[in-house]
């Protein structure tokens, strides 16, 4: 039961981390919203300032975390096919 709860929260997980970060990649008005209100972003504001932090969410981080949820959605998926047997 546990391995099947891993298994799902991998492809929940994977889910939400895939679509925020497309949606944040699709839709340069929610990301410049997101790097004004977040306090994580704010801390690479202060540091690197709203443009450069702006360019390597755009260009690193997002596309980053849009391969880390597709590995956690493939590792789920990978895991359920390997506990039913198929």
């Amino acid at each position: 039961m546990d391995t099947y709860l891993s298994s799902l929260l991998c492809l929940a997980a994977g889910g939400l981390f895939l679509v925020r970060n497309l949606s944040h990649l699709l839709n340069e008005t929610q990301l410049r919203c997101y790097l004004q209100r977040s306090p994580k972003a704010k801390l690479w504001v202060n540091y690197f300032g709203f443009d450069r932090t702006f360019c390597l969410a755009q260009k690193l981080l997002l596309p980053l975390g849009c391969v880390v949820g597709c590995c956690l959605i493939l590792l789920g998926c990978w895991d359920l096919l390997r506990l039913s047997g198929l």
